[in-house]
């Protein structure tokens, strides 16, 4: 169970889709998931943008995108770390620096605290000038330690983070599915480095005199704070990348085994027997289909490929921006924008009158794209996770549908706000259930494997009622035209009664544990009258 608080008010939250994600050295820690609105539910309405959710470990993550329609909410929340993103350091005075120095440096007057064995020292002339988060990011590459986010503001620095106890995750024992890619895309095998007054080293990967690379330069390094060659040797090697990615992706059972552990993978059948470090988890409610990612370093995605041509985007930000606004002028409709961050890209679309616009949204959790209409009042998103799919079409205070795909169930929902009506069907392996309500009256047909029940005030069959069975119940039948009888109608509420009429090979029986008695008019049998009442 999740806690949301707004800093004022607190209050428990039961969450459906709960999904953390963890990447190694802090580079993602966040968490997602779904709620649906019920009757007195103080939680649902206290998640807000930027309200806080705290874990049963009591970490806390901070509401940073927020999917809402009538009847639930989509919830990404990243942990309170990266809020550091908003607190910047000034320039140090140059000179060694021990790295627990810097890092108390960074973290001074921020709540937070360090956790750190790390003894090592390097000469700095220019520490400072950025934000929280990007100098803790710097530090640890120059010193090449690795950090924990650890609950209770804390940060945990180690040269290794993670324990090798011979964990294994092995095919049909733990894992349910395993895949393995290699990456050599970014591979360099020489590069060139520059440091302070004119310190020059260049390094030669061994890989250059395999005949499949031979020498591919990667980018010059560059840091005008190394004064000393061998910190600018050790700095030029740990930048070259020499090693193809080798990753190993395994939906388990369980997540047993914390981020940087070094664990075996298995798989008999194909041969896999590998050892390397959980680099990233995915942990789900109840652990299902969650999954590890084993390698040595993380797999590349499309996304981090994006994210990778920012550098790129923000050296040409100008001459951008001017390629824009010629945009602008020339169509005089439409306005374009693409933004790119660290956890984001997004497109957007817009017409001149701010009346029509489009927007996706791509994020490592989610895929968000969405399509507005102000002047009509009519507004469309598509919302995917790696657990649902979810589509939804809203014209303000009139009507809503909307569709939710996960693995297990298929929901749709159509509203009218102003009958205040709805109907809805949702499937499930093993069940079906189609229902309409109008201010409480519901009418609903559920399915379910050998049973069908209908319940509503009124029942219409036009056409020809088969049935195959019995038909019981405890109303009374009434039928406008004629009634065909197979073969005995039997009298007194249950079959197998002493009063009955029965037909069968070509006679007519009638049959009463008392009397027989005829009234009314005259009576006939055979053309022949008979003696009734009407008659004494």
């Amino acid at each position: 169970m999740l806690l949301v608080t707004n800093n004022i008010d607190s209050a428990p939250i039961l969450e459906s889709d709960y999904e953390k994600l963890e990447e190694m050295n802090a580079e993602t820690l966040s968490i997602s998931f779904n709620v649906y609105k019920t009757h007195n539910d103080t939680g649902y309405d206290l998640i807000q943008p930027n309200s806080r959710i705290i874990d049963v470990d009591d970490n806390i993550y901070v509401v940073k995108q927020l999917t809402n329609n009538a009847y639930s909410k989509s919830i990404v929340a990243t942990h309170e770390y990266y809020e550091l993103i908003g607190s910047t350091k000034p320039l140090l005075s140059e000179g060694i620096r021990t790295f627990n120095e810097l890092m108390l440096y960074v973290v001074r007057d921020t709540g937070w605290t360090i956790d750190s064995d790390i003894d090592d020292s390097a000469y700095y002339t220019n520490f400072g000038d950025d934000n929280v988060v990007s100098l803790i990011q710097k530090t640890i590459n120059r010193f090449n330690v690795e950090m924990k986010i650890l609950p209770g503001k804390r940060l945990q620095f180690r040269k290794t983070i993670g324990r090798n106890e011979d964990k294994q995750y092995r095919f049909k024992n733990n894992i349910k599915e395993i895949s393995q890619s290699i990456d050599t895309s970014g591979i360099r095998t020489r590069i060139e480095g520059f440091g302070a007054n004119n310190l020059y080293y260049q390094y030669t990967s061994p890989l250059v005199n395999n005949p499949l690379f031979g020498f591919i330069d990667a980018e010059p390094f560059r840091d005008d704070s190394i004064t000393d060659i061998g910190e600018l040797q050790r700095q030029v090697r740990n930048a070259l990348n020499d090693t193809p990615i080798t990753n190993i992706e395994a939906s388990v059972l369980d997540t047993d085994g914390e981020i940087g552990d070094y664990v075996w993978v298995i798989h008999e059948e194909i041969g896999l027997e590998f050892q390397s470090r959980i680099i990233s988890k995915r942990t789900r409610r109840d652990y299902d289909e969650s999954i590890v990612e084993i390698g040595n370093a993380k797999k590349r995605t499309i996304e981090d490929v994006l994210i990778d041509q920012k550098v790129t985007v923000d050296n040409n930000a100008t001459k951008a921006e001017e390629d824009l606004n010629k945009v602008e002028q020339e169509t005089r409709q439409e306005l374009a924008r693409l933004d790119v961050s660290d956890n984001e890209i997004k497109l957007s679309v817009q017409n001149a009158e701010d009346t029509l616009r489009s927007e996706i949204s791509v994020t490592a959790t989610q895929i968000r794209s969405e399509v507005v209409d102000t002047e009509n009042r009519l507004n469309s998103t598509i919302t995917q996770t790696a657990s649902s799919i979810q589509l939804q079409v809203n014209q303000t205070n009139q009507s809503v549908a909307s569709l939710q795909i996960t693995s297990n169930q298929i929901q749709s929902n159509v509203t009218n706000l102003q009958n205040s009506t709805q109907s809805s069907i949702t499937q499930l392996s093993n069940q079906i259930n189609l229902k309409v309500d109008q201010g409480g009256s519901i009418t609903d047909i559920n399915l379910t494997p050998g049973n069908a029940t209908i319940n509503a005030t009124k029942i219409n069959l036009n056409g020809a009622v088969i049935v195959n069975g019995s038909i019981s119940g405890s109303s009374n039948i009434s039928i406008s035209n004629s009634a065909a009888i197979g073969n005995a109608l039997y009298f007194g509420g249950f079959m197998g009664s002493v009063d009955f009429i029965e037909v069968s090979g070509g006679d007519m029986t009638f049959n009463s544990f008392g009397n027989f008695n005829f009234s009314g008019g005259t009576m006939y049998s055979n053309g022949l009258r008979v003696l009734t009442t009407a008659d004494l």
